[in-house]
């Protein structure tokens, strides 16, 4: 195992080269599908909210994008216009609502999180084999200790005081084992 400040510098390399594929892919990737997508900003932030904590109530929407109530409920009506969210009764309170991610909705933030990474299927094929090999055993390697590490965090189905998954809750890692 290497020293704790080797580690820790490898860390920080891997997060470097990380953030530089990102910019890198940022600088090549077309933006048609976020230019076709018409919601506001605030609208997006409100959809990335209930997509990653599942069914969540609106008032934990509000609070997460920073908004008033009566400005989420707006943000809720266009998001549900648009067929991306629906809202529905809290059984547990009555004074409560609740609200999820439609298939559509699902569908949208899906392809989002994944345009960008298929930007790298050229430059993957430019790698050697050993390299690809290497590379796809460490990020299996990444794609575990999150997962284990979430469920250490929260078990499955857990859901905290408020009634909602933390932000601890990590999705998209299908066909990753």
């Amino acid at each position: 195992m290497p020293s704790t400040k080797r580690r820790q510098s490898e860390i920080e390399t891997i997060e470097r080269l990380m953030a530089s594929i990102h910019q890198s892919i940022t600088a090549v990737a077309p933006p048609e599908l976020w230019l076709r997508i018409d919601i506001s900003m605030v609208q997006l932030k409100a959809l990335c909210v209930i997509h990653h904590l599942g069914e969540v109530r609106v008032g934990n929407v509000a609070r997460a994008v920073g908004l008033s109530l009566n400005a989420t409920t707006t943000v809720l009506d266009r998001l549900e216009q648009k067929r991306l969210v629906v809202r529905k009764p809290d059984d547990s309170d009555r004074r409560a609502v609740l609200v999820h991610v439609t298939k559509g909705g699902k569908e949208l933030m899906q392809q989002l999180l994944v345009s960008s990474t298929q930007m790298l299927t050229p430059y993957l094929q430019l790698i050697g084999e050993e390299d690809i090999e290497s590379l796809q055993r460490g990020l299996s390697a990444l794609v575990v200790a999150i997962r284990d590490a979430d469920a250490v965090a929260q078990p499955a189905g857990a859901h905290s005081q408020s009634g909602v998954r933390p932000y601890g809750r990590h999705r998209g890692m299908a066909g990753v084992s």
